[in-house]
């Protein structure tokens, strides 16, 4: 959507994603992690997805925007920055 479109509020962007590598990288066994099924995978993600809404989803929320700002700063009506 541009910036002149019509909002639509229910809009989902996905927030991440979950690898077998990326449970190896936090300390899982590689043999262990390869016994792994696809579906135990999306379960470990899901309860991922359950633990971050339960304990820090706004305050990420709150970060990842304040740190995009800094990214793009924003203009006033008249191109200054502020």
């Amino acid at each position: 959507m541009s910036r002149q479109g019509k909002v639509d509020w229910n809009k989902a962007f996905p927030i991440s994603h979950v690898t077998r590598e990326d449970l190896v990288t936090a300390g899982f066994p590689r043999w262990k992690v390869a016994g792994l099924s696809d579906d135990e995978v999306v379960l470990v993600a899901s309860r991922m997805g359950d633990m971050h809404t339960d304990c820090c989803y706004h305050e990420a929320i709150i970060e990842a925007a304040e740190y995009v700002s800094l990214l793009y700063p924003k203009k006033n009506i008249n191109g200054e920055l502020v």
